[in-house]
């Protein structure tokens, strides 16, 4: 008779052969078989991070980092409901997330069970498989495993029901040596339809929206802005740091007048990567579907932002625009001089304006922002944090991470100090909101928080984003229900998470005391309070220059 515990078993093995070495663990009963053998593992670091919220960001910030399949492994219920606004940024970010949830067995399900909910399917639409296991489907695993990262990266689910008793000792391993699928793409002739496209247009533009860094992506746009003319719009979350790059996207669109929309809207478009950021951009390139655009993907996606996507080119970035590029032939220097000569009167009115600004949330963002140690992580968060960060130039050792997949408030802390976890020798910096801290302040609530992690939270007294946007301010319901000042200390809770805290007030005290926060070698908080109602006139005035 087969032991009741052989399918956790031989789960365990399979993910040791297919090369799974982090674990993140929330604690519970219904997982204890499981948590038993990954622990038991000497190949398997292990991560306990009690809350489940936190614990699927953590393990895509290790995922992130290492480029490797991670397991986040949970109990059964509400803890399965609360990995699911990870498994959503891991799906759009494309994170090799695998995802193991502890299950009562089926007959339990909806029958007033304690702990019990249909686990099954249950992050429909954000995963590329789900597997509910049992001892005759193990041989599934291992093509479901291989998913994670083949034909390109992203979440898997398996479900493991588990039958009482839970505490037994676990029986060896069935499992066969595991067989993983590997796909192997080859660089095909690209379509006549594009590349005559390519040979008639003058004016190219390739935009590129978030990604982790490609070197050879950036030789390929280093060499077309060289040889061919064509423009390339990248922000900050692109990881894409040339010469003549257009980083500031929200500001140099804002700039363009409307008399002057015409001479820059490109006759061809090639976009590659996920999102981007600039509000402004998207609502610009979606007045325009006559817009011949085509779009760059190794994964299989239909993505159409703007409502003029002409057709889709399977391959990596770089392979591809390489070919693209042998067919530049009328790509004109004109177009590109004008985005150029935008692009720098830009940053020269930003400079005068920013010399005789108050103190504010801007000048904060440029102050951090001048000052990054080299060869840093830079993690933004979501809402004014990003939005500010995309406004400045960044060293080009820098590597930018972002949640932008889903671009929610919860999670940028926790995926900051699991990317910090998988590589301790390199200093991470996290730049967020006050909302955003407290909302995900349990990413604190972690008994080997990373040491080489300092957070700047910037306290503009609420959800400073709203205050930024045309519009909802004029409503009495504005401070109480979607600014949503809150009564927390950000001092005390640091503190009672154990970090050691700072308060700064002035761009004094940041300029001069920065050096010294960067040299710490442990996690710091510190607390940039700037002034809510100069922060909004400075930035609403700053898009009018």
């Amino acid at each position: 008779m087969v032991h009741h515990l052989q399918h956790i078993s031989d789960l365990i093995d399979l993910c040791r052969q297919c090369g799974i070495r982090n674990v993140v663990i929330s604690p519970g009963s219904r997982n204890a078989p499981l948590i038993q053998g990954f622990t038991a593992l000497d190949e398997m670091t292990c991560h306990s991070i009690p809350d489940e919220r936190v614990a699927g960001y953590f393990a895509m910030g290790i995922a992130l980092e290492t480029g490797t399949p991670v397991v986040v492994l949970c109990t059964s219920g509400t803890a399965t409901l609360n990995l699911a606004p990870a498994v959503a940024e891991a799906f759009y970010q494309h994170v090799p997330l695998v995802v193991i949830t502890a299950d009562r067995p089926v007959e339990l399900v909806d029958n007033q069970q304690n702990q019990t909910i249909p686990q099954q399917e249950i992050y429909s639409g954000f995963i590329k498989q789900s597997l509910n296991l049992s001892s005759s489907n193990i041989d599934e695993v291992s093509r479901v495993l291989s998913l994670s990262t083949e034909p390109h990266p992203g979440p898997v689910h398996i479900n493991v029901p588990v039958r009482e008793p839970l505490y037994e000792v676990l029986p060896p391993s069935s499992a066969g040596k595991a067989t993983f699928r590997k796909e192997i793409k080859s660089d095909s002739k690209l379509p006549a339809e594009i590349t005559d496209a390519v040979r008639s247009a003058s004016k190219i533009l390739i935009l590129c929206g978030q990604q982790r860094p490609d070197e050879a992506l950036s030789a390929t746009l280093k060499k077309i802005l060289q040889e061919k003319n064509a423009v390339v719009v990248a922000e900050a979350i692109s990881n894409i740091d040339l010469p003549e790059v257009i980083a500031n996207t929200e500001p140099v669109i804002a700039s363009i007048k409307e008399n002057e929309r015409k001479e820059f809207l490109p006759d061809l478009l090639i976009s590659t990567g996920g999102h981007v950021v600039s509000k402004r951009w998207m609502l610009w390139m979606q007045k325009h579907p006559e817009l011949n655009h085509w779009r760059v993907s190794e994964a299989p996606d239909q993505v159409d932002t703007y409502g003029n996507l002409k057709g889709i080119i399977s391959g990596t970035p770089a392979s591809v625009i390489e070919q693209l590029m042998s067919h530049f032939d009328n790509s004109d220097q004109t177009y590109f001089n004008l985005w150029q000569r935008k692009n720098n009167q830009l940053q020269r009115n930003k400079t005068e304006y920013l010399e005789q600004a108050p103190f504010c949330e801007l000048k904060v963002f440029e102050l951090l922002l001048k000052n990054l140690p080299e060869d840093c992580n830079l993690h933004l968060g979501n809402g004014s944090v990003v939005r500010y960060a995309q406004m400045f130039d960044f060293k080009k050792s820098v590597r930018v991470y972002g949640n932008r997949g889903v671009s929610g408030i919860d999670g940028s802390f926790s995926t900051a100090t699991g990317v910090s976890a998988a590589n301790p020798e390199k200093m991470n910096i996290l730049i967020i909101g006050d909302m955003s801290f407290i909302y995900d302040s349990n990413a604190m609530w972690n008994r080997n928080l990373p040491e080489n992690i300092i957070i700047f939270v910037i306290n503009n007294s609420g959800g400073g984003i709203f205050r930024l946007i045309d519009g909802p301010s004029q409503h009495e319901w504005f401070e109480p229900f979607q600014v949503a000042q809150h009564p927390v200390s950000i001092r005390n809770l640091s503190l009672a998470f154990g970090l050691e805290y700072y308060r700064r007030e002035s761009e004094e005290e940041i300029r001069d005391e920065m050096p010294i926060m960067l040299k710490k070698g442990k996690p710091v908080v510190v607390e940039i309070v700037t002034p809510a109602d100069i922060n909004e006139k400075v930035f609403k005035q700053f898009y009018k220059i």
